[in-house]
């Protein structure tokens, strides 16, 4: 019984040994990958090695395979080479959450889980079908993962989803990136929200990229009761602070002047002066956003401004305005 025993042991020892095992000339390269510590944001040459050398099997194989990096390297092969099955081994791997350092810019990084890399190779070839799958599976499933939260700011409100994204807006926020939650939750614009909106938004901050989930929030959802939020951060911000890029007030003009009211043409008046600002550089390009807003939301309460504005304008800022308004393509 005891030489039984022992050559299963042998046996299991091996099998688990040789599993993994490729022909040479890939184990070679397979276990040099394994000490790649970071992704970089395009394709790197290992990924054309992949792709180029590989069978469909040993792809497959490989994006099971214990090294997380070499699992999202094989999946980058399996896209680029417009793989039908893709989208299944995409489903398959949701539940991955090994992370590995990915520079999604020259200067920039971070860590990302295998399955949202996945995801964010293989979005620009989803269908619709596809896209609403996956939406369904990561939003009911798959919470955690990061590609949630971007999907949650990006849909069209859906009511199947409402509590979802209610529940996440509702935790506390530990970063300004966060009030993307609230926007989403905006969109569907439901008065007993009023209130839970209003608290989160009142939290402005001194970061425009997190100010403008406020800003495109109120513009979708103008609840008079919002109003108090802009004139504030005219009074505290606009006219106390330098901007920190020429393009703080773009959405902003167009959260004030939807409300067509003469407390929102004070403030866009004012933002066409040099002296409202502690530092007027910008004041070109923000006479130019207040006309944008104004030519969007017309008004005979904004008229005289307008034919005020209308002949400091390029001729191409005017030519081009109805396709500024244009939203910019989404994923979702």
């Amino acid at each position: 019984m005891r030489p039984l025993i022992f050559l299963f042991y042998i046996v299991c020892f091996f099998s688990c040994t040789t599993a993994d095992k490729f022909r040479p000339e890939l184990q070679f390269k397979i276990d040099k990958l394994r000490n790649e510590k970071e992704l970089g944001y395009n394709d790197s040459a290992s990924v054309s090695y992949l792709k180029d050398s590989c069978s469909k099997d040993e792809l497959l194989k490989l994006t099971t395979n214990k090294t997380p990096i070499i699992r999202i390297l094989a999946y980058r092969a399996i896209v680029n080479r417009n793989e039908e099955n893709f989208f299944t081994i995409l489903k398959n791997h949701l539940s991955d959450t090994a992370k590995v350092t990915w520079w999604y810019y020259d200067d920039a990084a971070g860590e990302f889980t295998i399955s949202d890399l996945m995801i964010r190779k293989a979005e620009r070839k989803l269908t619709r079908q596809q896209k609403d799958t996956l939406i369904d599976l990561i939003l009911k499933e798959h919470i955690y993962l990061g590609t949630a939260k971007w999907i949650m700011e990006e849909i069209e409100p859906n009511e199947k989803y409402y509590s979802i994204i209610k529940e996440q807006a509702k935790i506390k926020i530990d970063n300004c990136h966060d009030l993307g939650l609230v926007l989403a939750i905006s969109k569907f614009k439901k008065r007993e929200d009023i209130p839970f909106i209003k608290s989160k938004f009142l939290e402005l901050s001194d970061n425009p990229y997190c100010n403008d989930n406020i800003f495109k929030g109120i513009e979708m959802f103008s609840d008079s009761s919002f109003f108090i939020i802009l004139q504030q951060y005219f009074d505290n911000n606009i006219k106390k602070q330098k901007q920190s890029s020429y393009d703080d007030l773009e959405i902003y003009c167009k959260a004030v002047a939807q409300y067509k009211t003469l407390a929102a043409l004070n403030i866009l008046q004012a933002l066409t002066e040099k002296e409202t600002y502690p530092d007027d550089w910008y004041l070109p390009h923000n006479k130019e956003y207040v006309f944008k807003a104004i030519y969007k939301y017309n008004s005979d309460l904004y008229k005289n401004l307008y034919d005020h504005l209308k002949p400091q304008m390029d001729k191409d800022i005017f030519e081009n305005i109805d396709f500024s308004f244009k939203d910019r393509p989404s994923t979702w």
